[in-house]
């Protein structure tokens, strides 16, 4: 009698994700099935962090990377602490031109030095505020954009948009983090 033994088992490997740019648009597989969507900033963001599983990203540094058009860049404004030191220091140079005219020495000495710490006062402050206000409207732009991004995705493809929703972490850190158990490798 002969025996025959089944063949040996033969590992198929599981079908590839994609998350591709090409051109404006973005070619995505995942669970085989394929959408594409025209590019935009959440996609990017979301390339960014696909790429990178685990790994926290600030908002910031998705923000830097991912250009922006001309058109949405806006100068920075004057907060009001930097405002207020910008009159003070006009009032103080209108009043050393006065002090300087009337040969008040001692006077123009000690208007200098005001001048010296209000100018450093309003640097100060208009650092400390624009950190902090850059730092948070990364954390919004990058929020939005992702929420975006995810309802785009969800309409084209609602089960990878359940898989995303489960596995990204939003805030002033990102991160995709699939389950360690069933990873999910992504392809450019």
């Amino acid at each position: 009698m002969t025996h025959y033994s089944a063949p040996p088992a033969v590992s198929v490997p599981a079908p590839a994700n994609v998350f591709r740019k090409e051109g404006e648009y973005w070619t995505i597989v995942y669970g085989g099935r394929v959408c594409r969507l025209r590019d935009t900033r959440g996609l990017q963001y979301l390339a960014q962090l696909l790429r990178q599983p685990g790994k926290k990203i600030a908002a910031q540094a998705l923000v830097s990377t991912t250009p922006t058009p001309p058109a949405m860049r806006r100068p920075p404004k004057a907060t009001p602490r930097v405002a207020v030191c910008r009159k003070r220091l006009r009032d103080l140079h209108a009043e050393l031109k006065h002090a300087q005219i009337a040969g008040d020495g001692m006077r123009a000495q000690l208007l200098r030095h005001e001048i010296d710490l209000v100018q450093r006062l309003r640097r100060n402050a208009a650092v400390r505020e624009r950190v902090g206000s850059d730092v948070e409207r990364a954390r919004l732009t990058v929020t939005k954009g992702l929420k975006s991004a995810l309802e785009r995705i969800h309409a084209a493809h609602p089960v990878l948009a359940s898989h995303l929703t489960v596995t990204l972490r939003r805030g002033y850190f990102c991160s995709y983090t699939p389950d360690p158990q069933r990873p999910v490798l992504w392809e450019e």
